[in-house]
């Protein structure tokens, strides 16, 4: 990240948030990620409103890569708002890489998203921030009829360092079910690619 060091590029790349064409914002805010700094981080917070689903997530993602506090409150009525559920997803691990504890009852709050693939992301945000008042509403997920919802739950648990009797049941049943043999077969395959990297 070069942080606004080159002006003209910058100039040129908010610029082009404002482009009639749905590819050239996109890449915009790639661009915009890459040279960094406040300039570039006001300019993306307006294109988290963008028309285009794409834009919108590319914005996030920016947002996240930057670690961009000042993005908190955009990405958490992103979250909680967005009609993409991808969107809402990109938007729980842009907050979980940015770090900040103000996000925590936003994604609380997203925890009854009616997405598998959000409530999974926020549930590794609460883990990976570390707030004790995520504890009793992951709590809540561990009877979730999606496999993948309680695997998280339970892993973001034990991450907040709340594995208790509960938990440890829930465990026992997801290694008994179905999918947890798909999840070991993934797991494995990433594994074995990351080793012959």
């Amino acid at each position: 990240m070069t942080t606004g060091s080159d002006p003209q590029a910058l100039e040129q790349a908010i610029a082009d948030l404002q482009s009639p064409e749905a590819t050239t914002r996109f890449h915009a805010t790639a661009r915009l990620r890459e040279l960094g700094g406040p300039q570039a981080v006001s300019a993306l917070v307006p294109a988290l409103e963008d028309p285009t689903a794409q834009v919108r997530a590319a914005a996030a993602l920016a947002l996240g890569g930057l670690a961009a506090p000042e993005a908190v409150p955009s990405l958490v009525q992103h979250l909680r708002h967005d009609d993409t559920e991808g969107i809402r997803a990109m938007c729980a691990a842009s907050l979980w890489l940015i770090g900040d504890r103000r996000a925590v009852p936003g994604l609380i709050e997203a925890l009854n998203d009616p997405s598998q693939q959000v409530v999974g992301a926020v549930c590794r945000a609460l883990g990976e921030l570390g707030d004790p008042a995520a504890v009793e509403p992951l709590h809540s997920l561990l009877f979730h009829l999606s496999w993948h919802v309680r695997f998280q739950a339970c892993w973001a648990l034990d991450k907040l360092g709340a594995t208790d009797a509960t938990v440890l049941a829930a465990l026992e049943q997801l290694a008994q079910e179905p999918e947890a043999a798909d999840h070991n077969v993934y797991w494995h395959e990433h594994a074995m690619a990351a080793d012959n990297r």
